[in-house]
């Protein structure tokens, strides 16, 4: 009989792996109409194409795209402006530290924070100039939001925070700031969504919005906003699919469904994450493309990046070549197109599907199938054929990319021990009838497969078919 083995979908590995144990690393999964060859078809991440270098060997820090159409980055100990085009780099001066910043823009500026004492630094855009914002009373902020022409800034450690002057990031008046009452926890992390602020501290949450006061604070809390839900990682918030997104005190991912949060990471997530040495570090940013919506979750104590796509619900794993997470740590965009800062190489790159590697560097792409199994009875199977985009190699002097590869290997004992990997060619470039099947594969009761690619050229998954047979008691 033949059997189609479904994907299903996103990265599904349960408290036992003996009930589930699907992994989608840099591939996710798209649905397709009813009448199309698979209604699931997995899809490769973006790659990515380096646009600047701007300090070897150090951590990208933050990255804003300015109102001016430059990025402007933090890595190592300096300040860069890039042009998102042509790459050119720009030295507008030096920020001490090694730890993650927060940029935000208004009209004219660029504001830095990341916990610098007693004040925060400003990048002016007409003239590149970089200041620190300093005086008595300053808070020394490390989380930063922008709303109606004020940046908004916290004091560390406090449920305070501060409005600076209007479209003026470099005056403050240290009588203009409220305290976050509802709970007795400090502000991690403020945020803007639909013009209302959000104030998350580790135990709660609470929605302030511009009350337009005349000569007063401009500020007021919503006294039916307040959510008992906390933050376990400040730079965790990211806004998307029209909503916020963040890492809770609970060890789980949510949406805010109005103000309340609804869980979107899995059980089987949450218990991962509950069992990772320190998450408070976890990162977190969104984007959108061709119609996904994406939230990038890396924890880099454990060296893990998790990524959700509003789009299908489902949650998938990145990393990149010689890491086990991305090596993206800040995003921002300019003219729909994507900008990442890396961890290591002090790099800016561009993301796009287009791109098939990450600057030349091999994607590893790896899937494993649903169980097959049939009531637990004996199984035998004589082909597995992999429907998917053939005919993709290049005209590279690169063997792995002129006749890309495909390998499998199959578990019967629920991926504890795995048989030795089958490889199969995915077909020089224009070959579109290659055909991607393997043969003799034993008898099973229950299986595993586990399909990888490790290719600089784009991977489409349609689905898999199996040719097997039901095994007569005593044969």
């Amino acid at each position: 009989m033949v059997v189609e083995i479904p994907f299903n979908g996103g990265s599904a590995v349960s408290r036992s792996k003996f009930s589930n144990n699907q992994i989608r690393l840099n591939l996710y999964p798209e649905i397709e109409r009813q009448e199309a060859k698979s209604r699931v078809v997995m899809y490769g991440t973006p790659g990515l194409l380096k646009l600047a270098t701007l300090s070897l060997g150090q951590n990208v820090r933050g990255i804003c795209a300015g109102h001016n159409g430059f990025l402007y980055a933090v890595c190592g100990t300096n300040a860069y402006k890039i042009d998102p085009v042509t790459g050119a780099v720009t030295v507008i001066g030096v920020i001490p530290g090694s730890g993650v910043v927060q940029m935000q823009t208004n009209l004219t500026q660029v504001i830095v924070v990341g916990g610098f004492s007693g004040g925060w630094y400003i990048i002016t855009l007409s003239s590149n100039v970089l200041a620190f914002v300093t005086g008595a009373g300053f808070p020394t902020p490390d989380s930063v939001a922008f709303l109606d022409g004020y940046f908004i800034l916290n004091n560390v450690g406090t449920g305070q925070f501060f409005v600076t002057g209007l479209n003026d990031g470099t005056s403050l008046n240290i009588l203009d700031f409220a305290t976050a009452e509802s709970n007795p926890d400090a502000i991690s992390s403020l945020f803007i969504d639909h013009r209302e602020l959000w104030l998350f501290g580790p135990l709660s949450a609470e929605i302030w919005y511009n009350s337009a006061s005349s000569g007063g604070f401009p500020f007021e809390r919503r006294l039916d906003a307040i959510l008992e839900v906390g933050i376990s990682a400040k730079y965790s918030v990211s806004k998307l699919d029209n909503t916020v997104f963040w890492l809770t005190n609970q060890f789980t991912v949510v949406r805010a469904q109005g103000y309340s949060p609804v869980i979107v990471s899995t059980s089987a997530l949450s218990n991962e994450i509950s069992k990772y040495s320190r998450i408070d570090d976890a990162i977190a940013y969104s984007y959108y493309d061709r119609g996904h919506a994406f939230y990038v979750l890396t924890f880099p104590s454990v060296s893990k990046t998790w990524v959700y796509d509003a789009s299908t619900g489902e949650w998938h794993q990145r990393a990149s070549s010689g890491m086990t997470r991305h090596l993206s740590t800040c995003y921002a965009t300019i003219d729909g197109k994507h900008f990442i800062g890396s961890i290591n190489t002090g790099s800016i790159y561009r993301m796009s599907e287009e791109y098939g590697s990450e600057d030349g560097m091999k994607i590893k792409r790896l899937m494993t199938t649903p169980y097959v199994h049939e009531k637990e009875i004996r199984l035998k199977m004589s082909s597995l054929r992999i429907v998917m985009q053939v005919g993709i190699g290049s005209n590279s002097s690169d063997p792995e990319d002129e006749s890309p590869m495909i390998g499998m290997r199959y578990s019967d004992d629920y991926g504890n021990n795995w048989s030795n990997p089958m490889i199969v060619s995915l077909g020089k470039i224009g070959q579109f009838n290659t055909e991607v099947e393997f043969r003799r594969l034993g008898m099973f009761r229950t299986r595993l497969f586990e399909v990888e690619a490790n290719t600089g050229r784009p991977i489409v998954f349609i689905k898999a078919v199996a040719d097997m047979d039901m095994v007569e008691r005593g044969n």
